[in-house]
């Protein structure tokens, strides 16, 4: 939280750097404040936004303090935390950390377009909304299969098994849509499921759908008079769809 040194010009002979007294190292200035770190009440886990307009970069958050860079439109930069007053700090390229005015509104356009989302597990609707994207997603999957049935094939065999491994296969569409201060990265149809994919860990996907009523278990399973739905953690191949799923089928 402190340190004290000496400042000492660097090799390049332009950069300063605090020589540690206790003689074990050096700290590029340019990480280096002599006031007190702002409270981040959101962690952003260096979430890429790309700027939609050009924008000005704060030493601190308050727009009385120095700016320290411009960002034209365009540019692509990692949000670390949403502060107490509205500013997200975000990672300069030259080190040490920057501030952007109207923290809100970036983080809204960062997460996307809201999304609605009425889930019941005990008909497996995700709410009108995202029904409509499966209903979309469905009439693609038969019309694909609708293709495979009519092409030529060597045998009778070799079109049961074209039209078998369609079957079993999941269909998967990105997105990147905000609900309640989480994003929704994708959709996809299983065999015998739908599911809805979250960037945010369970944890954080867990606490919000129990703040909205819904009664999740300890295993993450939510009840349903005929279906089996739940919310986890993804693993092996779904893992490059979102770090969280809430999903529902038989």
């Amino acid at each position: 939280t402190a340190v004290s040194g000496k400042m000492a010009l660097g090799e390049d002979g332009t950069s300063d750097w605090l020589e540690l007294e206790d003689g074990k190292g050096f700290i590029g200035a340019v990480n280096l404040s002599e006031t007190q770190p702002p409270q981040i009440a959101k962690a952003l886990n260096d979430k890429v936004w790309t700027t939609d307009k050009a924008i000005e970069v704060w030493s601190q958050p308050d727009t009385s303090a120095p700016i320290v860079d411009r960002l034209a439109a365009g540019t692509q930069v990692k949000l670390f935390g949403l502060t107490a007053n509205d500013y997200i700090e975000i990672k300069l390229k030259r080190g040490g950390v920057g501030y952007l005015a109207g923290g809100a509104r970036i983080l809204s356009l960062a997460n996307g377009k809201p999304i609605a989302l009425a889930f019941n597990p005990n008909s497996c609707s995700f709410g009108p909304e995202i029904d409509a994207m499966f209903t979309a997603m469905g009439d693609r999957i038969r019309t694909k299969y609708k293709e495979l049935e009519n092409r030529d094939y060597a045998s009778e065999d070799e079109r049961n098994r074209a039209l078998t491994a369609s079957e079993g296969k999941s269909t998967f569409e990105k997105l990147q849509r905000s609900y309640e201060g989480l994003t929704v990265v994708g959709i996809a149809q299983h065999y015998e499921s739908n599911s809805v994919y979250f960037a945010e860990p369970a944890a954080q996907v867990i606490a919000l759908l129990r703040s909205k009523g819904y009664k999740i278990g300890k295993n993450g399973q939510i009840p349903s008079a005929d279906y089996a739905a739940g919310v986890g953690a993804t693993s092996g191949e779904w893992k490059a769809y979102g770090a969280t799923d809430l999903s529902c089928g038989v």
